[in-house]
């Protein structure tokens, strides 16, 4: 056998595998996220103002590096993170609260992350990446933020799982055709949130607008 045409296989492989757990994630996400609203919805509380700013801050400087990545500096036109803010603290409430109902869940059922949980999501980041687990575990440790990230997502994750449990719910299946299809949809919503550079560009004119 040709070793290019096996080599090519197995990246055609590797590729529809990766397409797969993308999908497969997505719909893991999307259902999580339908739960934890009508969680939400059920159980009204209020989260400190000063909380969900922070989120909110934190959201419009990731928007504003993606401005700068494609190619806008849109300080130029009078445009921060900090005039961005107020667009964003809506869905900075929903992810407080998300994150507060997860926690409470996994404190209630006694849902924890152990090391062991750690190393073995190390060593699955490893091998899908083709890399030495060391060097993964070394990287997370260099910045102070992933590790705690990664236990966010595992924490999730189980508590995901709990909630499939008590309320019967199955994994659904979901085709690539129908992931693409929902990329694009979530593509639009992003245009719709300010993420793009043409919204950049509408931020910029109705900040000069308001300045005249």
């Amino acid at each position: 056998v040709d070793k290019r045409f096996e080599t090519f296989e197995k990246m055609k492989e590797r590729i529809a595998s990766d397409l797969q757990n993308e999908a497969n994630h997505y719909v893991k996400f999307e259902t999580l996220t339908n739960m934890l609203n009508k969680l939400m919805d059920e159980n009204m509380f209020e989260v400190p103002r000063s909380v969900v700013n922070e989120q909110a801050e934190r959201m419009a400087q990731q928007s504003i590096r993606q401005y700068y990545q494609m190619g806008i500096n849109p300080e130029m036109f009078g445009v921060t993170a900090k005039s961005m803010v107020s667009r964003y603290y809506g869905e900075a409430e929903r992810q407080v609260k998300h994150a507060l109902i997860i926690n409470r869940l996994a404190e209630k059922q006694g849902i924890t992350i152990s090391n062991e949980d750690i190393n073995k999501e190390v060593e699955r980041i490893a091998e899908v990446n083709e890399r030495n687990a060391d060097d993964v575990r070394k990287e997370m440790l260099e910045n102070e933020h992933n590790l705690p990230a990664m236990q966010n997502d595992l924490l999730a994750d189980k508590v995901y799982a709990f909630l499939c449990n008590e309320n019967s719910i199955d994994e659904k299946e979901i085709t690539r055709g129908e992931f693409e299809k929902k990329r694009m949809e979530e593509a639009e919503k992003a245009r719709a949130a300010g993420n793009t550079k043409e919204d950049a560009t509408d931020e910029i004119n109705d900040n000069e607008a308001n300045e005249q």
